[in-house]
């Protein structure tokens, strides 16, 4: 019962949001990210939503979460790292605020919002990551990690 009162609350949070942008990431997922990047110094999570890797950043970190009226777009403090799972339904300015915050950004990201062809690219289907695709997204986005 506390379980789908819990879900309750939730679903109730984000009743007013694109349905498409409230996607939470399992927490399985965000350990992997952040053990991987091993992000330190401030962080934010700029969609905090529950706060699936908002839980796993530096104490001395900060996030947003619109659900609770505070705005990505409102915050202008500079950061060291961005990790998070963020909307896709504004994109472009999304991302152009990221990097107006930090240099070290890292998004839960489908190929596609990088590379609209990646299903057709033969490169994509063959290593699941096309790394032509990644460079070019990096030369185009100065400041963006990937192993």
């Amino acid at each position: 019962m506390n379980q789908l009162r819990l879900n309750l609350n939730i679903s109730d949070r984000y009743k007013n949001m694109n349905p498409n942008d409230v996607v939470f990431t399992p927490k399985i997922i965000a350990q992997g990210i952040i053990n991987i990047f091993k992000p330190t110094g401030k962080c934010l999570d700029p969609c905090k939503g529950e706060g699936v890797f908002f839980d796993l950043l530096p104490a001395n970190s900060d996030w947003c979460e619109i659900a609770y009226n505070k705005d990505f777009f409102d915050y202008h403090q500079k950061v060291d790292w961005i990790v998070s799972n963020p909307p896709y339904s504004n994109w472009n300015d999304w991302l152009k605020h990221s990097f107006e915050l930090a240099e070290n950004v890292v998004y839960l990201t489908p190929m596609l919002k990088i590379c609209p062809l990646c299903p057709l690219c033969p490169l994509c289907q063959s290593v699941h990551l096309c790394r032509f695709h990644v460079h070019t997204f990096i030369s185009i986005y100065q400041g963006v990690k990937i192993l």
